[in-house]
């Protein structure tokens, strides 16, 4: 996809924190237009065709009009001819399987951009890590510029900024109102860290409630867990402390290859249970503990050079649709992870810890909470939001 640079005097026209942006990439022998000079003569990497059609009328740009938008199924057809329509195209990834009601809302999401930018924004998913892998190599392509943005866990999002992770605390939060209240309350400082570390978070998002599932015993109690495999993905840094206090083996396993395990080497997780479904883990779980050791959280994130390059238009397009996206799949999966429980309760062993083994589970999450104090989290942030 190619992008003719403005004619002379469009500069002019922005406003000025416009054409301080524009400015600062126009120089420099590694800025964006000079690279694309070396690269592709007078073609740039994005359009900014029809943008400057805009620039005539004051500098604010919106989302088209309902009524020009074209039906995404149009706009495919016109890609699948030539992909060159499409005027920015992200490269995105996520863990999820292709067929999930992630992928499925993701879809969604890329359906509506489509439309709503005339076939202009093209958002191209690779589903299951982009071919294999866990989120600490996603992380490693989007800085490497080979791929543009993600949806990702926490533990994908702490691979940019740790302190993110303390959401995932064990224990930490009794519900799903006691974590949104948490994040909400911290979401501008989180998303400025990120902004400082070159990534924008357009939404944020849910994973599930993790339960613990097991496979050949049951677990009431912490101790039941002493010398079983259990799994957490890798580039967590706070399932081993937690598993560690258990006295649990940690076994780090790619999603992709956690089924091989489980039943053999791997005897326990903490996952969702609507994961556990979609993973095809669920039909290989036995018994199922009724406490959540950790909610597990996610977003979308994007390239903040990336977004920056964007014609203004399609990035209010990109960030209104996505921020939709993740509010609307945030709801969905709530109501798919609780639905999934319920199914998995009729097939399995069920325990619902009493009191006095409840007591022994929040001292052990307690404990565990504690011990990441310092490191991996910033002290000043993770006393802010760990109370106690």
């Amino acid at each position: 996809m190619r992008m003719i640079e403005p004619k002379r005097g469009w500069l002019q026209r922005m406003s000025s924190e416009t054409r301080a942006m524009v400015t600062a990439r126009r120089v420099g022998s590694t800025s964006v237009w000079a690279r694309g000079r070396l690269r592709q003569g007078m073609g740039l990497t994005l359009s900014l065709g029809v943008a400057l059609a805009s620039l005539a009328a004051p500098c604010v740009f919106m989302p088209r009009l309902a009524g020009a938008a074209t039906p995404a199924s149009e706009c495919l057809k016109k890609l699948r001819a030539n992909p060159k329509v499409a005027e920015v195209e992200l490269k995105m990834v996520t863990l999820a399987p292709a067929g999930s009601q992630w992928a499925k809302s993701f879809q969604s999401w890329t359906d509506e951009a489509l439309s709503a930018s005339d076939c202009r924004l093209w958002l191209r998913w690779y589903w299951n890590g982009g071919g294999g892998g866990d989120e600490v190599r996603m992380v490693a392509d989007l800085r490497q510029g080979q791929r543009h943005g993600a949806a990702m866990t926490g533990v994908g999002l702490g691979e940019i900024y740790k302190d993110v992770l303390i959401f995932q605390a064990p224990g930490l939060f009794a519900n799903w109102p006691e974590l949104d209240a948490a994040r909400d309350a911290e979401r501008p400082f989180f998303e400025a860290e990120f902004r400082k570390r070159g990534f924008e978070i357009i939404g944020w998002g849910d994973v599930g409630a993790g339960k613990i599932m097991t496979v050949g015993f049951p677990v009431r109690r912490p101790e039941d867990l002493k010398g079983r495999g259990a799994w957490h993905l890798p580039g967590d840094p706070v399932a081993p402390k937690l598993l560690a206090k258990l006295g649990a083996k940690a076994r780090p396993t790619s999603i992709g290859e956690v089924g091989s395990h489980l039943g053999k080497d791997i005897q326990a997780i903490a996952s969702a249970p609507y994961v556990s479904e979609q993973l095809q883990l669920a039909s290989k779980i036995t018994n199922i503990t009724v406490i959540t050791p950790v909610f597990i959280t996610g977003a979308l994130v994007i390239k903040k050079e990336m977004l920056d390059a964007m014609p203004d238009d399609l990035r209010a397009i990109f960030q209104s649709t996505g921020k939709k996206a993740a509010e609307t799949l945030t709801k969905t999966i709530r109501f798919q992870d609780g639905e999934a429980l319920k199914r998995m309760k009729q097939t399995k062993e069920v325990y619902q810890p009493n009191a006095e083994d409840m007591k022994a589970w929040q001292e052990a999450f307690r404990e565990a909470r504690m011990s990441l104090r310092g490191a991996p989290f910033t002290p000043e942030v993770f006393d802010r939001i760990v109370k106690h």
